[in-house]
């Protein structure tokens, strides 16, 4: 009896704490993320009971949804095509990279850009501290990459030679030339770095 109590009670709470969430109050969240305003997004099915989703075309017209926490109100993500979903966190940081590089653009000081790119991609290196950098590029391969060349030191303490590489996307697109997945890293040379570029240091 008093197990079926709780469960009454537990079900009673969850239903308060989805009606207190709004389609309005959600959709306004959800323009942070959103290249529409609110009254142009579709409310859809998110897939899970605890969320909401209101899905609106991107720039490609590809369907995107944000997912709201009904308890809370706050945007979890924003669901892609693929069915992957991109946090609310890191969206922000995108948004904010995107705002830096539309300034950097203007006054043609990519400096902040390098420097953090640089980071990223000396990262996984034996010896971060030991590598060289020679003819970066800013490109606009439809988000800004950086390209150049760059040498390290191996285990054993010798450099390796200089490489070539390219970085964008906050380092989610990253590779340095004759890693394990050099076939691609190939590929993908001429589309994120063969347009003319700003050059760097």
């Amino acid at each position: 009896m008093r197990g079926m109590l709780l469960v009454s009670m537990l079900i009673g709470w969850s239903a308060v704490a989805h009606a207190a969430l709004t389609d309005a109050d959600a959709k306004k969240a959800c323009e942070e993320f959103s290249i529409v305003k609110a009254d142009q997004m579709r409310t859809v099915e998110s897939g899970n009971p605890d969320q909401a989703g209101y899905e609106w075309n991107g720039r490609n017209g590809t369907p995107l949804t944000c997912l709201v926490d009904r308890a809370s109100g706050t945007v979890v993500g924003v669901k892609v095509a693929s069915g992957g979903v991109v946090s609310a966190e890191r969206l922000r940081a995108m948004n904010k990279e995107n705002d830096q590089l539309s300034q950097a653009k203007k006054t043609g000081d990519y400096s902040q850009q390098v420097a953090s790119t640089k980071a990223l991609i000396t990262r996984d290196l034996k010896d971060p501290a030991s590598a060289q950098f020679r003819e970066l590029t800013m490109v606009d391969a439809g988000m800004m990459v950086l390209c150049g060349e760059i040498n390290a030191k191996n285990s054993y303490g010798a450099y390796v030679g200089f490489k070539r590489f390219y970085s964008a996307s906050m380092g989610d697109l990253k590779a340095i030339e004759g890693g394990k997945d050099d076939f691609v890293f190939q590929q993908m040379w001429p589309t994120m770095c063969g347009k003319p570029g700003v050059k760097v240091r």
